[in-house]
């Protein structure tokens, strides 16, 4: 059975999750990068010129493209404000965008994939497809799994991050 309101509300959803693909990893990695260089100007500037952009496009998109068109007045400043900041991170740390994208993205992926392979098997084996009572403990099975999968599989054999010595202190800590 298929709600009224689910057909827009993907449309909603599927703009807004695109453009988080490229908003969020910026907005949790480069600008607290720039941060605890002390240059967080020109991020701060571009947040504050997306914000604007995103008053002044959800309204001038909402008559017309209705949600999706209010949707689109968020996602359309996320990924410019992404590409902004990223181009000044990867400026002020003196690596190529491309380099950058090349240790990220696959990473990313790889994290992606368990997470997505549950939410699949959830939708297609359980059949949840009401709102919360029906999607909440799935979707809780998804939170915990998108945790460990995506940091211990985005994180294998970097040469950046060295987990074992932490959980190591970890597993010690919960024990006592």
């Amino acid at each position: 059975m298929i709600l009224s309101y689910e057909r827009p509300a993907g449309a909603v959803l599927q703009i807004l999750m695109i453009s988080s693909l490229a908003f969020l990893p910026v907005r949790g990695v480069a600008l607290p990068i720039l941060m605890g260089l002390g240059k967080p100007r020109t991020a701060t500037i571009a947040f504050v010129l997306a914000g604007l952009a995103n008053l002044v496009l959800s309204l001038a998109l909402a008559r017309p493209l209705g949600l999706a068109g209010v949707a689109l007045g968020t996602a359309i400043p996320n990924v410019a404000f992404a590409a902004v900041v990223l181009d000044v991170a990867c400026r002020e740390l003196e690596i190529p965008i491309a380099a950058y994208l090349r240790y990220v993205v696959p990473r990313a992926m790889l994290g992606a994939i368990p997470p997505l392979a549950l939410l699949l098997w959830i939708k297609l084996r359980i059949g949840v497809e009401t709102p919360l009572p029906g999607s909440s403990p799935p979707g809780a099975r998804w939170w915990s799994c998108s945790d460990s999968c995506g940091c211990s599989s985005s994180t294998a054999h970097d040469p950046y991050v060295e987990l074992a010595p932490r959980l190591g202190r970890l597993r010690a800590w919960s024990r006592a």
